[in-house]
């Protein structure tokens, strides 16, 4: 039985980097700077998306992505564990990611996550993103959020009906959030980060 504490996981603590070309799964975490494979390092680019290493047929977990109103954003990629040329490729890290520029959604309007892929389960983690609880530091096309002190209370978790499209209505007051989703699907598991202000 899978605990979505592997969510928590993702932002509490630095995981080692799992090893090898093909790999069990590894309880994995969620940052930029992720280590995949036999410990080469590999930093996403604009929107947090691990690049394809050049020679190599690997591609990252298909994405995930926010539609809210006309706004659409991509989810930055965080720690995943997917399937890879018969084993599982995972890529452990330490923080959320989150695309550099919010998607703006008035108070009240759905969020609404599509998938581009089949998910098993989703866990949904949204925070109040104000310099009292986190910290904010640019780097490779993504902004990194990382928790000052204890994990703050999120504002809305949720574990939804899983499926490629899921929409969610949070009463959510007019602020800046970190949204963390963390789905499990037959290929693996991976996390996403979205950026969100809310305006009246």
């Amino acid at each position: 039985m899978r605990f979505p504490r592997r969510c928590l996981l993702a932002i509490a603590a630095l995981m080692a980097a799992c090893g090898g070309e093909e790999e069990e799964a590894a309880t994995p975490t969620s940052s930029p700077a992720a280590t995949a494979g036999s410990g080469e390092t590999a930093t996403p680019g604009p929107g947090g998306a691990l690049p394809t290493r050049e020679g190599s047929e690997w591609e990252p977990p298909p994405p995930a992505v926010l539609r809210a109103g006309d706004a659409l954003q991509t989810g930055a990629l965080g720690t995943f564990c997917w399937a890879w040329r018969g084993g599982v490729r995972c890529a452990d890290a330490f923080a959320v990611v989150v695309p550099t520029e919010p998607v703006v959604v008035a108070t009240g309007e759905p969020l609404i996550f599509e998938f581009g892929f089949d998910p098993t389960e989703v866990h949904v983690t949204i925070w109040p993103a104000n310099g009292d609880t986190v910290s904010l530091e640019p780097r490779d096309g993504v902004l990194v959020w990382g928790f000052r002190g204890a994990l703050p209370e999120p504002v809305l978790k949720e574990t939804p009906p899983p499926g490629r499209t899921i929409e969610l209505q949070p009463d959510l007051p007019p602020g800046t959030y970190i949204v963390n989703l963390f789905a499990y699907a037959a290929g693996g598991d991976a996390a996403y980060g979205f950026y969100l202000e809310v305006v009246p």
